[in-house]
């Protein structure tokens, strides 16, 4: 589904962009998904005002929306600074809404309002759009944006050896949104379209995290097990198999413990191999590789969150006998 058409030439796609949902509702809050959204500001700034490509390092640039009149009660914000980062009208573009203030670098962004239908129902709509690109003293243009209905994401968490607990916080990483589960375990969380990565946080347990994907309807997610903090692992890479004889070419599995949030992961088999030069690969619990002959055998990892925020790198030695 086509969510957004003729993005700007100054835009460039694929970096996550934030989710923009502030009457989003889990099954068990029981706010009204319809209530009023508040109007926006007026705002006149001295930042170019014809959608130019071109910019001025000495000014902030703006990102400016153009939208369907069908859509009321718009409020939106950039994902990871919802407090601050509001959706605002723009004077000097005919009032248009838009983010103003913004430093150069690629956003997420969230956009949500409301559509009467014929029959004067209401309906909340909304739409996370990413990888917006901002440069210093330049508007921004994202045309023809369709909000959309918001879509549920559904599933279950577990502790290990206890079974589904409620008291869990299932959010939406960089935005407002999140759910607690239930007794069962079970939550649902109503999200706009778009690409979102989820995390999970409970007192006395280790956090979890679905990395990001795109949600273009309801979806079903996979049920997640967190662990208590006492038998928590280190972040890095852990090798719990048997010490290796020497000199031979191993096949290894490495659990593998990410910082919270973090959605990706690369590593080297070997102390001559840059990491730098690897690819990113999508997080997952544990990896299994060919270990390369040698003295000390050493595998070293590091995470990012979209590849973006990188963490340190973890080496972790591999046991071998002589």
């Amino acid at each position: 589904m086509m969510l957004w058409k003729n993005l700007t030439k100054t835009s460039t796609a694929f970096a996550a962009l934030s989710l923009f949902v502030i009457n989003a509702s889990c099954s068990n809050s029981g706010k009204n998904d319809a209530a009023a959204s508040p109007a926006l500001p007026n705002v006149s700034t001295n930042s170019q005002g014809n959608g130019a490509a071109t910019s001025d390092a000495t000014k902030q640039g703006r990102i400016v929306l153009t939208l369907s009149d069908k859509w009321t009660n718009l409020t939106g914000y950039v994902v990871g600074n919802a407090q601050h980062a509001v959706l605002q009208k723009i004077v000097d573009q005919n009032g248009k809404p838009g983010f103003i203030n913004m430093s150069s670098g690629i956003y997420d962004l969230v956009v949500e309002g409301q559509q009467t239908a014929a029959d004067g129902k209401i309906s909340p709509v909304a739409l996370r759009i990413s990888g917006v690109k901002v440069a210093d003293g330049a508007d921004t243009p994202i045309r023809d944006v369709e909000l959309v209905p918001y879509v549920n994401l559904s599933g279950a968490v577990n502790f290990e050896g206890e079974g589904g607990l409620a008291g869990v916080t299932v959010s939406i990483t960089g935005t407002p949104l999140q759910a607690t589960t239930s007794l069962d375990g079970s939550y649902t969380l109503k999200v706009p379209v778009g690409n979102h990565a989820l995390s999970l946080a409970s007192a006395g347990y280790s956090a979890g995290f679905v990395g990001t994907k795109p949600y273009r309807g309801d979806e079903q997610i996979p049920t997640l097990t967190l662990v208590k903090d006492s038998n928590r692992l280190d972040i890095g890479a852990h090798y719990l198999g048997e010490t290796l004889p020497a000199n031979s070419t191993h096949n290894i599995s490495l659990q593998l413990v990410a910082p919270t949030g973090m959605t990706h992961f690369r590593y080297v088999a070997s102390s001559s191999d840059f990491i730098i030069n690897r690819p990113w690969l999508v997080l997952q619990s544990s990896l299994e590789i060919d270990l390369p002959t040698g003295e000390h055998p050493e595998v070293t990892l590091q995470f990012s969150l979209d590849q973006r925020q990188l963490s340190p790198t973890y080496p972790v030695i591999i046991p071998v006998s002589y």
